[in-house]
Formats: structure tokens, sequence, C-alpha cells
């Protein structure tokens, strides 16, 4: 994932329901990074907007799949 790229959260119920996003909620990744944690692990992470008012900071990029324009899944993370 890279910045601009949109993404929605992938159709599991649990994080759906725990950011109170409907399932054709589109976002764009405004920024990813690596968090380094115990045992030299990194998890992947990204800060994302859906819609005007609603940005998520340090989401798990597992928990997302990049789309398209016109609204297609190309891969999942």
């Amino acid at each position: 994932m890279k910045y601009g790229q949109h993404v929605r959260v992938k159709p599991s119920a649990t994080a759906l329901d725990h950011y109170r996003l409907t399932p054709d909620a589109k976002g764009v990744v405004l920024c990813r990074y690596k968090v380094l944690s115990s045992g030299n692990r990194t998890a992947e992470r990204v800060d994302v907007r859906f819609g005007a008012d609603r940005v998520f900071w340090g989401l798990p990029a597992t928990l997302l799949e990049e789309i398209d324009d016109n609204k297609d899944v190309i891969a999942a993370a």
C-alpha cells in the first residue's frame, strides 16, 4: 500500500463492527509505516481517511485490501 491508494476493510464482520464502517466504505491511505516490536518483528500499519471526517491512525495493514477506481479488489495486504 502507498500514499493515495484506495482501500477498504476486508469483509470481516469483526473489523467492520469494531471500526463502525459499512462494507462498501472506501478510504485513502495517508501514510504507511512499520512498527518494530519485541523479537525484531515488524508490523505494517497505515493511517487511512474514510470520508471527510473519519481518520483511523495505525490500522493494521492486514485488515485492509487495495481497490482500484472501479471498486475491484486488486490485491490483499
